[in-house]
This record gives C-alpha cells, structure tokens and sequence, in this order.
C-alpha cells in the first residue's frame, strides 16, 4: 500500500487499496454544490467558445417526423411482438400506436 494520506471518513479498500471517501452531505453537500453552480454562472460572461450559429429552419411538421408505409408496417411488427412476447403491456397507449401505424402503413 502506498502513503496517500487518507482523510478521516475514508476507508481503504482490502480487495484493491483503492482509498473510498463517502459523498459529501448537510451543509458540505450544500457548499459544493453552489459552489459549482456559481461556477457555472460565470460562463455567462466567458464562455468556453463561441456560439454555434445554427440556422433556424421553423417548425418541423409531424408529418415528418411520423412512420409510413413499409417503416410504419415494420414498427407496429415491433410493438405486436413485443406484446406477443410479454415485454410491453397491451394497455390503451401501446394499441393506439399499434392501430395508429397500422393506418400509416396504408400511407406513403
């Protein structure tokens, strides 16, 4: 073992010698955590780098972001096996998206 000091509170690990300080709690929890949070703050003023300028394009319809056809058939297999086989409930949200793509299936 070597001859890191070990602050009180710690213990040293038997299996590794790794030195295991509990987490900090009450008012030292509370100090480091505004602390950190004051430190963040500060990037306000001195940011790490300079913004991204990111184009806005507006709204993206949900049209778009929705299954159709041969994918929207693919993904109600998914959710019908995953009923089949136990790991999702067949309750009210998971038969309405079933049902939902199955009639984007018939969509392109």
């Amino acid at each position: 073992m070597g001859s890191a000091a070990v602050q009180r509170g710690s213990i040293v690990s038997r299996a590794s010698g790794a030195i295991i300080t509990p987490a900090p709690t009450g008012s030292v929890l509370e100090e480091a955590l505004a602390s950190g949070l004051t430190g963040l703050a500060r990037l306000n003023d001195a940011p790490l780098a300079e913004p991204a300028h990111v184009e806005d394009d507006g709204v993206v319809p949900i049209q778009d972001l929705l299954y159709r056809g041969k994918a929207a058939l693919a993904r109600a297999i998914v959710v019908g096996e995953a009923i089949k086989s136990g790991s999702t409930s067949a309750d009210q949200d998971t038969l309405a998206e079933l049902f939902d793509l199955l009639e984007l299936a018939t969509s392109e």
